[in-house]
């Protein structure tokens, strides 16, 4: 007998990590009433709470340290708000006032890779120096351009804007269970940079790595902070009726990899049930009419898709992630 386990949590208080390492602390006690089972290191709540007291979470030392790095920074602001990014379909379906669209409007789904498709993919993105997630991102950003042309909705000099949430967890809280512990960092790209896809896959890659070095992530915390002391708070400015994102990708890397539970697959197996497949949808922001998050487990990459049937049909929204899924399994074949 199959059954299907739905969360519904809101991105506030919990982001995909820790809803999946919530589930993790479930299958554990479920499977410790069946039977002995291999125990993994508990967090230590108490020293968890002490270590991130003060400002953005960080020992009173580093404070000077990390302020100083977001002072460096700040050099690209300027840019980032020169750039106004344009949502997928300049002609939306159904004009409506941008709000997030509701579940009930709302297109979702799946597609997912097979073992051999997965291991290829890996093969592909070490062979070109690469991330697998730099892959996708580049592959996200071709799909859409293809698919914009398509839809005659597609500019020259138009800009199209990724978001990817990065996951700032340390060795200290990594494995802390339904918690919100993440910022995001934002790819800017032109119609002009689709022509050479070598050349925008090392931009790329180039950009994710100096984001990394320099803690960039942390710069949407610092303008967080700032912007509610704006007249009018955050809300004046992030509701306007203009687009802000024109997708998101989001990566959660491989599930329970470390789990004492997964099966010689890597399936965790609790008691008398098997956990056959897992994945996870992005909420939808305003102006943004499609979101992805990808994930592995047991070996296979999987993809969701979430798009706002007030700006797409379902065969706009399958047509995109077709496109997508075509340009995956191109980076795939890359490796033989």
């Amino acid at each position: 007998m199959e059954s299907t386990l739905f969360i519904h949590f809101h991105h506030a208080v919990c982001d995909g990590v820790g809803i999946f390492q919530f589930l993790h602390e479930i299958l554990l006690e479920y499977a410790a009433a069946h039977g002995p089972v291999e125990q993994i290191p508990r967090l230590d709540f108490d020293r968890w709470e002490r270590l991130r007291r003060g400002p953005f979470a960080l020992p009173i030392a580093q404070q000077l340290t990390f302020a100083a790095r977001q002072f460096m920074n700040l050099w690209a602001v300027p840019g980032f708000m020169q750039r106004l990014p344009s949502a997928l379909l300049s002609h939306p379906a159904e004009p409506h006032d941008g709000a997030p669209a509701a579940s009930d409007a709302s297109f979702t789904g799946a597609v997912r890779l097979t073992s051999n498709e997965t291991s290829a993919l890996q093969q592909a993105a070490r062979r070109l120096k690469v991330t697998v997630n730099d892959l996708l991102l580049c592959d996200l950003f071709l799909a859409i351009q293809e698919w914009r042309k398509s839809q005659e909705s597609q500019r020259p000099k138009d800009w199209l804007r990724v978001a990817v949430p990065i996951n700032l967890r340390t060795p200290d809280d990594h494995n802390v269970p339904a918690s919100n512990i993440l910022s995001m960092v934002f790819l800017d790209r032109s119609g002009l940079n689709f022509d050479d896809p070598g050349a925008l896959l090392h931009g790329v890659s180039h950009e994710m790595k100096r984001h990394r070095k320099r803690h960039m992530s942390q710069l949407l915390r610092v303008a967080l902070a700032l912007g509610r002391r704006l007249p009018g708070g955050l809300k004046k400015h992030l509701w306007a009726n203009k687009c802000l994102v024109s997708s998101m990708l989001s990566n959660l890397g491989r599930l329970f990899e470390y789990s004492p539970l997964q099966d010689g697959g890597g399936r965790l197996v609790v008691g008398d049930v098997t956990l056959q497949s897992v994945d996870a949808l992005s909420p939808l922001r305003p102006h943004m009419q499609a979101a992805f998050v990808a994930g592995s487990y047991a070996g296979r990459l999987w993809i969701t898709y979430h798009f706002d049937s007030r700006a797409m049909s379902r065969i706009q929204a399958q047509e995109l992630m077709s496109a997508f899924h075509r340009r995956i399994l191109a980076s795939s074949a890359a490796a033989e």
